[in-house]
């Protein structure tokens, strides 16, 4: 069995890290919720607020990849001192008042190509400090979640009791706290590619691999899938369930602490029947759930499916980032989870267009059974790339 006692020991770099994405995402978590009902009291309309949200999304997802090959390049730690010295900068401008609007939108923006590059290359850093121990990286994914949780309740207080400009401000500086861990990671077991691989020759490389191609695509036929109802969930809680906003708001609190169980389970777990069959049997029983959410009559069972659904799929987490990263080289590891990242996150953008299809033309509960068929054949090659990986 793992031995976790060996977090608090810096010179394997774990506290180290934990420390350092508790800080960042508790930065990020104080000031996402809040960033659209900010840009509307500056002036803003409701159509170029959605139109930023849009861009700071498709950023966010189409950034993984490029950030992910560059730490790739020049290494895990430079990648990332460099990604937060620069979110720190952006975020203290955002402090300060009175800014020209089209600046503020931009930053915002270019906020989320830095937090992108953030979470991308800590995971391919998080696979190599635990040294693709999945029940350490499980811990590692449910310390970070739990600085995104209690972020936006913090972030809620600093806006009501000050300003938004002191939200971005009190992000700033923890997120320079931040950097005082992170400069202290080493990274002299870690290959550098430095320039020899072009990003398309990664790609290449890496997708030559054949169980990580099909591992890859079966993601993508499988997000499509489950975003179809994972897009739409809040809608049809409050109109088919009757769901009241507080009960709404409710279930997506539990939804996140169910989430910190799932990845510490799903890394334990991992140690027990082999990492591949978790990955796998996280992604069926998600499957499953998410379709037994179009019988739930009672607004509870709904909450406790979703909560459910939320522990059993993030139990493939960390078996996840322990396998992407064996079966990538090693100066190809930030690649790796760049690419998994933007190629889910871009066919992610087709599945509200399908919802909305079929909830006109067939009616909401259709969605769920499409939803079902569709992540079958994802999942299918999934175990196939997975199923026997200890």
């Amino acid at each position: 069995m793992y031995k976790f006692f060996s977090l608090t020991n810096p010179s394997d770099y774990k506290f180290l890290l934990i420390s350092y994405r508790i800080l960042t995402s508790f930065s990020y978590a104080l000031w996402y919720y809040f960033y659209q009902p900010y840009l509307k009291q500056i002036g803003l309309s409701v159509e170029v607020v959605g139109l930023a949200a849009s861009l700071f999304a498709l950023l966010f997802v189409l950034s993984s990849l490029p950030l992910g090959w560059l730490s790739d390049n020049i290494g895990r730690r430079r990648a990332l001192l460099i990604l937060t010295f620069f979110t720190f900068i952006i975020t203290f401008a955002l402090s300060i008042k009175e800014l020209p609007l089209v600046a503020v939108i931009l930053l915002l923006i270019s906020l989320s190509f830095f937090f992108s590059g953030i979470v991308t290359i800590s995971r391919a850093l998080a696979a190599e400090v635990f040294k693709m121990k999945a029940p350490g990286i499980g811990v590692y994914y449910a310390a970070v979640s739990t600085a995104s949780i209690l972020g936006p309740a913090a972030g809620g207080l600093v806006v009501n009791s000050y300003s938004y400009s002191h939200l971005f401000l009190f992000s700033s500086i923890i997120l320079l706290l931040s950097l005082l861990p992170l400069s202290c990671i080493k990274e002299h077991s870690i290959k550098i590619n430095r320039g020899e691989k072009s990003m398309f020759r990664s790609i290449v490389l890496l997708v030559s691999d054949r169980n990580l191609r099909i591992y890859i695509l079966g993601w993508m036929i499988y997000t499509i899938g489950t975003e179809m109802v994972v897009g739409i969930l809040p809608l049809y809680a409050a109109t088919i369930i009757g769901m009241d906003p507080l009960t709404l708001g409710f279930m997506f609190s539990v939804a996140n602490i169910a989430a910190l169980v799932g990845y510490v389970l799903g890394g334990f777990a991992s140690d027990l029947i082999g990492r591949g069959k978790v990955i796998a049997l996280s992604l069926l029983l998600n499957v499953l759930i998410l379709f037994s959410l179009s019988m739930a009559k009672d607004p509870y069972a709904f909450l406790a499916l979703w909560a459910l659904a939320s522990m059993i799929f993030l139990m493939h987490e960390a078996p996840e980032t322990s396998y992407v990263a064996e079966k990538s080289p090693e100066d190809l590891r930030g690649s790796a989870m760049g690419l998994l990242g933007t190629s889910t996150g871009l066919v992610s953008w087709i599945s509200p267009g399908i919802s909305a299809v079929l909830w006109i033309s067939l009616g909401p509960v259709a969605i769920f059974s499409v939803m079902i068929i569709v992540s079958a054949f994802g999942l299918l090659l999934i175990i196939k790339s997975v199923w026997s990986y200890k």
